[in-house]
C-alpha cells in the first residue's frame, strides 16, 4: 500500500454519515460529520463537527433528533447512534455567517471503527504560507454520496480537486430563503453535492521536489465543506435559474479553531468536567 493510499484510508475513517428522521421509521441522509479530538486541561474531549445547516431544519432551529451512522468494529456493518440534540450543547460560531456546528460526541471506540482528527492537522495562514499551499494545490474530501452510501456499511466517497482561491476578504453568498450575506470562504475547483456538506476538506502539500522524487504525503485540514457555489441564469422569458458553478465553498479551518477554543466551548468543557467530577 502506498503512503497516499494509507492516508486516504485513514481520512475515510474520520467521517460519519448524518441522517434525520423522515417519519414512519425511515431515515434520510442529510450530510457528513467528522470527529475532532481536543486536548483539554480537564480531559481529552471529542467533538462531532459538521456544517451548521446540516443540523438545522430551518435557519436558527436545530433538529430535535439525528442519527449518526458508523461502521462497527467487530462486524464491519453500519450501526446508528440515536442522538437527542435537545440534550446536547450545540456550539456555533459567534459570527452567524460561519457555517459550523460542533457538539460533544465520543462514540464507543471499542464498538465503532473511527478515527479522530487532532488539532495537529489544523491549517492556518502560517502553515499555508510555510508549506506553499495555495491556488493549484491538491484538495480532497471524503463524505456522503446520498445516491449510494452503502446498504450494509458506510462507504465514503472521495472527491478530488484543486484550490481555486484563498483570500482574506469576505464574499457575498446567496442561500435559498435568506438575504445575501458576506462570509469568508475558500473556493475549490470541485463540484460538491448535498451529502458532502460538513465533510472535512484536506489540503495536500505539493509532494514533488525540484530534481527529486515524490515525498511522503503531507496533509492538513483546510476546512469544512459548506456546499457548492450557485450561479444564476436568467432565461429569455425572465425565469431565473440557479446553476451549480462546479465550485465548492469551504469554511476555513481557522474558524473551526476559533469555535473549538471559544469562550462558550471552554465553559462547556469546564461544565462537563465538573459533572464528571474531574
Amino acid at each position: 500500500m502506498s503512503d497516499k493510499d494509507y492516508y486516504l484510508d485513514q481520512v475515510k475513517q474520520c467521517v460519519s454519515f448524518i441522517f434525520k428522521d423522515k417519519g414512519s421509521g425511515e431515515k434520510k441522509p442529510i450530510g457528513t460529520g467528522f470527529f475532532v479530538g481536543i486536548k483539554s486541561e480537564y480531559d481529552d474531549v471529542v467533538y462531532l463537527v459538521t456544517a451548521k445547516h446540516v443540523l438545522q431544519k430551518c435557519p436558527g432551529e436545530f433538529y430535535d433528533k439525528i442519527f449518526v451512522r458508523l461502521n462497527a468494529k467487530e462486524t464491519g456493518f453500519a450501526e446508528y447512534m440515536d442522538i437527542d440534540l435537545t440534550k446536547y450543547v450545540i456550539l456555533t460560531h459567534s459570527d452567524e455567517s460561519v457555517d459550523l456546528a460542533a457538539t460533544f460526541l465520543r462514540p464507543n471506540p471499542n464498538f465503532f471503527d473511527y478515527r479522530l482528527i487532532t488539532q495537529d492537522y489544523f491549517s492556518n495562514s502560517i502553515i499555508l504560507k510555510k508549506k506553499n499551499i495555495r491556488e493549484g494545490s491538491n484538495v480532497f474530501f471524503p463524505g456522503l454520496f446520498t445516491n449510494f452510501y452503502g446498504e450494509l456499511k458506510n462507504f465514503p466517497i472521495l472527491r478530488f480537486g484543486r484550490i481555486s482561491l484563498l483570500i482574506d476578504e469576505r464574499i457575498e453568498i446567496h442561500e435559498k430563503g435568506q438575504p445575501p450575506k458576506l462570509a469568508h470562504l475558500y473556493f475549490v475547483e470541485c463540484q460538491s453535492l448535498g451529502g458532502f456538506s460538513g465533510s472535512p476538506v484536506f489540503f495536500e502539500r505539493d509532494r514533488i521536489t525540484p530534481g527529486g522524487p515524490f515525498s511522503s504525503p503531507e496533509i492538513y485540514l483546510g476546512g469544512v465543506m459548506k456546499g457548492h457555489y450557485n450561479d444564476t441564469l436568467e432565461t429569455p422569458r425572465g425565469i431565473v435559474r440557479e446553476l451549480n458553478a462546479s465550485l465548492a465553498l469551504v469554511t476555513p479551518c481557522y474558524q473551526l479553531n476559533e469555535l473549538l477554543n471559544s469562550e462558550a466551548a471552554i465553559k462547556d468543557r469546564e461544565s462537563a468536567a465538573k459533572d464528571a467530577g474531574l
